[in-house]
């Protein structure tokens, strides 16, 4: 039997699923069911991290220096817990209190329930500009990301826990506590899906809906999971149901295009694989990977067009010009070249300092190098 790959998003992973047997089934768009009673939310506290919290409160005055604080609480091996980052189990945050280690979802889930405490106005952020790929037995996983937000005298301060990742984010879009929570349920119903268990995976994406049906993510793993169970018709009325809530949802988008072709409406597949295309087109991230992979291939004119391409899309990327001023570099240009480089280090500026220093390390080997 042939495989085809199908996208699964969610939170700190975004996977993408071997498709499953055919087997008969039920209607595709699921009754969502009432929040349930007497639930307790992912970043609840405990008496144990409340204390802490509020011990942060009691000794710091200012919101940098609780932050500062509470982080050291979670990160620290002496009088902390020596959090160490894992990808998967997602947890809460007493879960990941007692466990001492969570992905991104997680951590963050534990940083909000104690910055509360601490008397802090915390909340989640989506960075919508972080993308990863790796493997997962069959699966290929693409991996997004979330960040801990503070409002700190009216501005938004990110606290970020992905390990060896320059910050460097400008897509960012703070989430209120029910997609947080939609979030969580996603995330460990990716997780139970991958692990095989249906049934478990089938009632988590319900409960991520009951928190926030117009949520795109869950609609599009639910789709995911009625396909995992051969219920491919209905997997299609619940992408279509996805991308209702946001046409430009490329998962939904990619997948829908997958599952017309299996289903045998080629028409319809080609619709979705010309409307991914010029999603992935509109995004200058996806367009300076394409200037790259030119460049690499050497094939520098079309390297530049797609570079100002990607430039028109996003004025800000230092990464463009740093490619640009390569490209002029190999022509002999320097001049050029060192206003191209000029232009990257200006807008490295705005980033980290670790990103800065690469930046500069960079671009100095490639004037050096030049010069011999």
């Amino acid at each position: 039997m042939s495989k085809t790959i199908t996208a699964v998003t969610l939170v700190c992973l975004i996977l993408a699923a071997i498709a499953a047997p055919a087997a008969a089934g039920a209607a595709g768009i699921p009754e969502i069911p009432a929040k349930p009673e007497g639930f307790v939310p992912p970043y609840a506290a405990n008496e144990e991290i409340a204390t802490i919290g509020r011990d942060v409160g009691r000794l710091w005055s200012f919101p940098t220096q609780r932050v500062e604080a509470i982080i050291q609480r979670i990160f620290w091996e002496r009088d902390g817990l020596g959090f160490t980052y894992r990808a998967h189990p997602t947890l809460t945050a007493v879960e990941a209190y007692a466990q001492h280690e969570g992905n991104c979802l997680s951590l963050v889930n534990l940083f909000v329930a104690m910055a509360r405490s601490a008397g802090l106005r915390a909340f989640f952020v989506d960075v919508e500009d972080f993308e990863a790929f790796y493997r997962y037995g069959e699966t290929v996983v693409r991996s997004t990301h979330v960040v801990g937000g503070v409002m700190i005298d009216g501005a938004l301060r990110t606290v970020d826990f992905l390990p060896e990742r320059d910050k460097r984010y400008r897509r960012l879009s703070p989430i209120d506590d029910a997609r947080a929570t939609a979030h969580y349920f996603n995330a460990i119903a990716a997780e139970a899906m991958l692990d095989g268990d249906l049934v478990r995976a089938e009632g988590l994406f319900k409960q991520a809906l009951a928190f926030d049906a117009g949520f795109s993510d869950p609609w599009n793993n639910y789709a995911v999971l009625l396909r995992r169970s051969g219920r491919l018709d209905d997997g299609i009325e619940v992408l279509e149901k996805a991308l209702a809530l946001d046409r430009h949802f490329l998962p939904a988008i990619e997948n829908l295009a997958t599952y017309y072709r299996l289903a045998g409406k080629a028409e319809l597949a080609g619709r979705m694989d010309a409307r991914a295309l010029d999603e992935k087109t509109k995004n200058p991230y996806f367009v300076y990977q394409q200037a790259l992979n030119r460049f690499q291939e050497g094939k520098p004119a079309e390297a530049e067009q797609l570079l100002h391409r990607a430039r028109r899309l996003d004025s800000k990327f230092p990464e463009v010009y740093l490619l640009l001023g390569r490209i002029e570099l190999d022509r002999g240009e320097r001049s050029k070249a060192e206003s191209h480089f000029a232009k990257a280090k200006k807008l490295g500026a705005e980033h980290s300092d670790a990103f800065q220093r690469g930046l500069d390390a960079k671009i100095r080997q490639l004037l050096v190098v030049s010069e011999g």
